[in-house]
Formats: structure tokens, C-alpha cells, sequence
């Protein structure tokens, strides 16, 4: 939709900004791609399905490739333009045009794809699970320092290596494995354990890393101030 407006005699048409969004990583199954083209087609029943590698007629297709995962697929509707890129280092989300129609299809495909994240993986790129990790590390580096506390020397020892490992991990993702597609539905897929299997590892790995910070805190604040009377 084009808006135009008269001003001294003249018709001037308001321009049309874009909007595009880079997203958290994803593992969307078939449903969810499903999902994502029925959306697309309440508006335009022409969306294209493009691989890497093939243009696909039908999503039925997906699974005649015989690739136990894949992580490059783009959705496209030209009217309104809409293009979902889901590429082994990014996921990207745009519309040309930021108008009603637009924006509605837009927020509507976003909110299937913020659905899909992967916790475990969007933990280890961001900025607050390393400094977590990073800091749990530095207090028990101190404390096994100032105690000669060799548990807690190992403990920093340990969180040192799981700090490097997520390090590998997070290039890993950023790199090759942003954007993973399995095409099949999801109640095809392994059991609930492996579904979950990002969620529970943050969840544990968290709760380990919380509770190991707040014990070497505790530890050093009572170093520093001594013993309550």
C-alpha cells in the first residue's frame, strides 16, 4: 500500500520503510514449516520453497531429499514480500514493505520461529552465559589462590574447560549450525529426552554453575570479612 498526500498542490507519497531481524537459532520440524507456509498463504497462495541445492514444488519434497537434517532453507512470498532465509549461520527475517499486511505476516511467522529457538545454543552466543561462566571461574581461581583450597582450584579448572568447550560450541553454531531443519514432523522425531535434550542440559548446566558461583561467593565474602559473631 502506497500512501499519498496533497501538500501546496502537490501529491507526495510517503515512502515505505523495510524491516528485517536476525533471530535466534532454530530446529524447526516439518510441522513448523508447515506452519510457516500456511501463514504465508493467507495472503498469496505462490510462496517458493528453495534448498540449497533444489527448488521445491511441494513441502512434501522435503523429505524425498533424504537428509536427516538440513540447514539451509528460504520461504518467499513476493506479495507482500516476505523472505525467511534460514542459512547454517543465520536466521533472517524480512519484509520489503512495513505496511499492515506486511507487518501482520511478519509478527505472525516471527512468533513460529521464536518458538523453535534452541535455548542451549542461544545461551552460548550470548553475552551473559560466558561472563557467568567466566566470572564463577575468576572467584574460584581466587579462592583456591587465597585458601590453597585445591577443590577450588579444580572447580575453576573445570569451569575453564567448559568455557573453552562453549566457546568451540558457539562457533560451531554461528558457522554451520544456525539454522537446522528436520524433514519430518516432529512426532516422527526421537523421544521427549532427546527433543528436549538443550533444555534440560541449560537448565542443569545453570543451575550447577549458580549454585558453584554462589558457594565460592560465599566462600570468599567470608574470607574477606571472617567469621559472623
Amino acid at each position: 500500500m502506497r500512501l499519498f498526500r496533497e501538500i501546496g498542490g502537490f501529491i507526495m507519497q510517503k515512502l515505505t520503510k523495510s524491516r528485517g531481524e536476525h533471530l535466534k537459532p532454530v530446529k524447526l520440524f516439518l510441522d513448523d514449516i508447515e506452519r510457516i507456509v500456511a501463514t504465508l498463504r493467507e495472503v498469496s497462495s505462490e510462496v517458493e520453497i528453495t534448498t540449497d541445492e533444489y527448488v521445491l514444488a511441494d513441502l512434501s519434497q522435503l523429505s524425498d531429499l533424504k537428509h536427516e537434517c538440513l540447514t539451509t532453507l528460504k520461504l518467499l512470498n513476493r506479495n507482500p514480500y516476505l523472505a525467511v532465509d534460514l542459512e547454517p549461520s543465520r536466521v533472517w527475517l524480512y519484509i520489503a514493505e512495513d505496511t499492515p499486511t506486511a507487518r501482520g505476516l511478519y509478527e505472525k511467522v516471527r512468533s513460529i520461529l521464536v518458538q523453535q529457538r534452541r535455548p542451549f545454543a542461544s545461551a552460548l552466543i550470548s553475552w551473559w552465559f560466558p561472563l557467568m561462566i567466566s566470572a564463577g571461574m575468576v572467584t574460584a581461581f581466587l579462592i583456591g589462590t587465597i585458601q590453597s583450597n585445591p577443590l577450588a582450584v579444580g572447580l575453576g579448572l573445570v569451569l575453564f574447560g567448559f568455557a573453552l568447550w562453549g566457546m568451540w560450541y558457539s562457533h560451531r553454531v554461528v558457522t554451520g549450525r544456525y539454522s537446522i531443519i528436520i524433514p519430518k514432523r516432529r512426532r516422527e522425531s526421537p523421544s521427549f529426552l532427546k527433543r528436549n535434550a538443550d533444555r534440560i542440559i541449560l537448565a542443569m548446566i545453570s543451575a550447577i554453575a549458580g549454585g558453584i558461583i554462589t558457594s565460592l561467593l560465599s566462600s570468599l565474602i567470608s574470607q574477606f570479612i571472617g567469621p559472623s559473631r
